[in-house]
């Protein structure tokens, strides 16, 4: 199984944690909407707006947080990713988390996403128990973006579960950043949506996604290897074939979830 490196999320915040991104003009905006499986360039003037805004002084900095609520709404800016809020757009990186405010910034970019009501769609992971947190930061100048849990599964005797089984898909990276295409994104949403059985049915608990340098990989942990298998074909049976290999190892204490858990804390 190919380990992760560990995951220092801004363990030392640079200075200048209140700078704005300097992000030239014409550079492209792209927003993403994992919740609905949707991604849109956006035009002018609205990102002629979002680019000025974020080259202002952000209206908050915060050098002590390392890790945010995942939104599942992302900007994607001259190769960094910031969450979308009603009102504000947020950074997270190794200078801390910045908000730039945009009044309905949110509404205004919902707006622009295609109609699409068969497309599949992500939990958006709302309730107490379900709640995920985001964090990304370098490496080897590469961004990388890491979705966890932030606790363990509710109601879930996590020794019940030992084994751990990462899904990995590598792809061409779309930029220098390392991110993926749309296209690539797109279906690697619809795989993890087409998962989802897997924890409704108590077969096995998604822990993390990371994202790095044409690489992702969802990290599971399960009660039987064998029968997830099994339950993993089955939620994907009549599909064409997904580029992914899966991996097994034992790890009764969930110390790769905990170690990026941790770190991101």
């Amino acid at each position: 199984m190919r380990r992760l490196r560990v995951l220092i999320v801004a363990a030392l915040f640079a200075a200048g944690c209140s700078k704005g991104i300097d992000v030239p003009a014409g550079t492209t905006v792209r927003y993403e909407n994992r919740a609905v499986s949707a991604r849109v360039d956006v035009s002018e003037p609205l990102a002629g707006s979002i680019i000025a805004a974020l080259n202002r002084h952000p209206d908050s900095a915060d050098r002590h947080v390392r890790a945010g609520l995942d939104t599942l709404k992302y900007l994607h800016v001259a190769q960094r990713t910031l969450q979308v809020m009603p009102d504000s757009v947020i950074l997270l990186d190794d200078r801390g988390v910045r908000t730039w405010r945009i009044p309905d910034i949110e509404i205004q970019l919902d707006a622009l996403l295609p109609k699409r009501p068969n497309a599949p769609r992500i939990r958006t992971r709302d309730s107490e128990e379900d709640e995920w947190s985001l964090a990304q930061k370098e490496d080897d100048g590469k961004l990388m973006i890491i979705r966890f849990r932030s606790d363990t599964p509710t109601g879930v005797d996590t020794k019940r579960y030992p084994h751990l089984v990462a899904i990995s898909w590598k792809y061409h990276p779309e930029n220098e950043g390392g991110m993926p295409s749309s296209a690539d994104n797109e279906r690697m949403v619809l795989l993890e949506g087409l998962l989802e059985p897997l924890e409704t049915n108590g077969r096995a608990y998604l822990t993390a996604v990371v994202t790095c340098n044409g690489v992702r990989e969802w990290q599971w942990y399960t009660n039987d290897p064998g029968k997830m298998i099994d339950a993993f074909n089955a939620a994907l049976a009549g599909r064409p074939p997904f580029p992914i290999t899966l991996s097994q190892q034992a790890d009764p204490g969930w110390s790769a979830y905990f170690g990026i858990r941790n770190a991101a804390q």
